[in-house]
């Protein structure tokens, strides 16, 4: 009976000196994993963010270089385009502000529809 105790106790052996260790691996282990998890979803969420803005650019640009014989002015065309890409972005954060539209190819005399057109979104 005293045998089964003193194997218990283990004081001076191997067993005594790693006690805990597996809680210590597993507490690191899991703040590994989970940081691993979350920069992955941050990741992920950016890179979505980019592409939503991405896509309402290329959609005001497309929308500016189709309607733009409808309006008379450059800019009503910009007014409406800025209110496009705002409509079509669809980000917290984001306002018609973050929209510039610019005509490289606006002319001193006259607006010239079939003309260049670039729309730059930025996000704060």
């Amino acid at each position: 009976m005293t045998s089964a105790i003193q194997n218990r106790r283990c004081c001076g052996s191997r067993g005594c000196a790693e006690r805990g260790t597996a809680l210590m691996e597993f507490s690191l282990i899991i703040l590994t994993v989970l940081s691993v998890v979350f920069w992955t979803m941050e990741l992920s969420l950016a890179v979505y963010t980019y592409c939503v803005l991405s896509e309402a650019a290329n959609e005001g640009v497309r929308y500016a270089i189709t309607h733009s014989s409808d309006a008379p002015t450059a800019t009503q065309t910009k007014a409406t385009v800025v209110n496009w890409v705002a409509k079509t972005a669809v980000q917290p954060g984001f306002s018609a502000s973050n929209v510039t539209v610019q005509y490289p190819d606006y002319l001193a005399n006259g607006y010239v529809p079939p003309g260049r057109v670039s729309v730059t979104v930025t996000y704060p």
